[in-house]
């Protein structure tokens, strides 16, 4: 599964969003990646999420800069925007 298929799951699947977010928090994300079959990587979500931040949200350029440096703060801030906008 690609990081859009995982993304419209976890839209759907609230424990499947709970455990992203506890994956996240504990800085996890590859294992959590993995165990769930997501064809992706930390550093490669977090460039997707840079990019996906940058066309479709209202972060200021100092959050971004946090985002591309992998800031869990801001990551996760990041995240739960995107969750909570789709539940």
């Amino acid at each position: 599964m690609n990081i859009d298929e995982f993304l419209k799951k976890a839209e759907a699947d609230d424990k499947l969003a709970n455990e992203f977010k506890a994956a996240a928090s504990a800085d996890r994300l590859n294992e959590f990646f993995k165990s769930h079959s997501i064809d992706t990587t930390k550093e490669d979500f977090l460039k997707y999420v840079q990019e996906y931040a940058r066309n479709n949200t209202e972060l200021s350029d100092e959050e971004l800069d946090a985002v591309a440096g992998g800031n869990n703060n801001v990551f996760m801030l990041f995240t739960a925007k995107l969750f909570c906008a789709n539940h």
